[in-house]
């Protein structure tokens, strides 16, 4: 472990000194499954603690476990032995908070499967003067020093039917979002964003409905949207058109493998190995080696839109990229970002794809009668692959997708210099109603793109 933890620690001071001040930064580890693994996991964080300048740790859930154990038939009073050693020690390190597992309180230890003791024993040690809690698994903390707000819940219920509290902690988010200051950063921890077919490997795509609404109000969020997510049976309004952060990243495990995808909107979501004896990504555990554990750290770099994840133990170091870059100077890109290499399938449902060389904004916000004005956007006359105008209802469910082209839509009263679209205006039956949204597919969107409603540019 002296090497390991040797180069670990200088692979995080290199990244938290090269992001400087625009950061979040902290340790992680999750599915730790105590009981079925090395046991040396907190002292491997409190030696990057003491070694770097990484202040505070994450878990991100599972501690219980309940299959593939010799021990299995541990009675409660000796499973609850196996969890306060977890306990004690995690007590050692600075700032250890923590999200709750589907393993957690699911009946693996009788005692926690009672709602009180498990935020007992899992929430309340960990609650300090800066912990905003919402439910009993639901809470946010900031770091000022940062401009952070950590936002902690619990997806644990999506691998359970007929699930409570969905609405309650959706408003919590709602007002949790609403209420981070301008410019400051969103960090999502919770156990669950991604639901594995198999035991070796997650699929592709099978993300939990819940996980899904949670995600598009995230992206609703760093959008500037307004409207209403139903997450079981009643709407929770929300209002981001005044907001002031965004939501960076999420982060969680449950599926025991090094795996990323993002939202639709590109907001990135990791998920990391297991730290316990578990195989499923194809990583061999063994006691006694660097096997037997995995943590890491996180640097998120926002200078760079780049997220270090720098592996201590098992699996391997990465770099995930923040991909909603925004323009540089612009009265509607800066709020709503764009995305490279990604084009939209009006024909499959109006499916976020990937397509080399094809550049997607994001949700711009239109009513009938609006002006859209292009600067330095590649939107040639000719009907290219990827030149097209996507329209969405108020609900942004898409309703239209054409390439614009002066013959074929005059009513959009488009213009064009050099054979490239600088101008058009919003016609109300392409968007179905009297206002909605709009996305545009282009040949090229970079940090000189201008798009501007209503407002000329010079």
């Amino acid at each position: 472990w002296q090497s390991a933890l040797h180069d670990g620690v200088a692979a995080i001071h290199t990244a938290v000194e090269n992001a400087g001040r625009n950061k979040s930064a902290f340790l992680w580890y999750t599915d730790a499954h105590w009981g079925y693994g090395s046991g040396i996991t907190h002292k491997l964080l409190k030696y990057l603690q003491d070694h770097t300048a990484m202040n505070q740790v994450n878990f991100g859930g599972d501690i219980a476990n309940d299959y593939e154990n010799p021990d299995t038939g541990k009675t409660d009073d000796q499973w609850m032995e196996v969890m306060r050693q977890w306990r004690d020690g995690v007590r050692e390190l600075c700032n250890h908070h923590s999200v709750v597992g589907n393993h957690d309180g699911n009946g693996t230890v009788a005692y926690l499967a009672d709602i009180k003791h498990l935020y007992g024993f899992l929430m309340a040690p960990e609650e300090t003067r800066n912990v905003m809690r919402g439910g009993d698994f639901y809470y946010y903390v900031d770091e000022p020093s940062e401009k952070t707000r950590y936002l902690y819940l619990n997806t644990s219920f999506c691998t359970t039917e007929n699930a409570t509290g969905e609405e309650e902690q959706g408003q919590f988010v709602v007002d949790a979002l609403n209420g981070v200051p301008s410019e400051w950063h969103v960090v999502v921890i919770a156990h669950i964003w991604f639901l594995y077919a198999d035991t070796t490997t997650p699929t592709v795509g099978v993300v939990p409905t819940y996980c899904s609404k949670l995600l598009a109000l995230f992206d609703a969020y760093n959008s500037r949207n307004n409207g209403s997510v139903t997450f079981n049976s009643t709407p929770v309004a929300y209002d981001f058109t005044n907001a002031g952060g965004k939501v960076e990243f999420c982060i969680g495990g449950h599926t025991h493998v090094d795996y990323d995808f993002t939202s639709d909107e590109g907001i990135p979501v990791i998920l990391t190995e297991t730290d316990s004896f578990h195989t499923r990504g194809g990583y061999v555990a063994a006691a006694g080696d660097v096997t037997e554990a995995s943590v890491s750290g996180i640097v998120a770099d926002y200078n760079q839109h780049s997220i270090h994840v720098i592996r201590v133990g098992r699996g391997a170091s990465r770099q995930v990229p923040i991909t909603n870059d925004t323009a540089q100077y612009t009265n509607v890109l800066d709020e709503v970002g764009y995305r490279a290499d990604t084009y939209v399938s009006g024909s499959s449902g109006y499916v976020e794809k990937e397509k080399t060389g094809v550049y997607l904004t994001g949700f711009i916000p239109v009513k009938e009668g609006d002006v859209i004005r292009l600067k330095n956007v590649t939107m040639p006359h000719e009907n290219t692959y990827g030149n097209k105008i996507y329209h969405y209802n108020s609900a942004q469910v898409g309703v239209n997708a054409f390439s614009i082209l002066s013959d074929t839509h005059p009513e959009m009263l488009p213009v064009f210099e050099g054979g490239n679209l600088v101008q058009f205006t919003i016609y109300r039956d392409h968007i179905g109603e009297y206002s909605g949204y709009i996305r545009l597919g282009a040949d090229n969107i970079d940090s000189t793109s201008i798009i501007t409603i209503n407002e000329e540019i010079p």
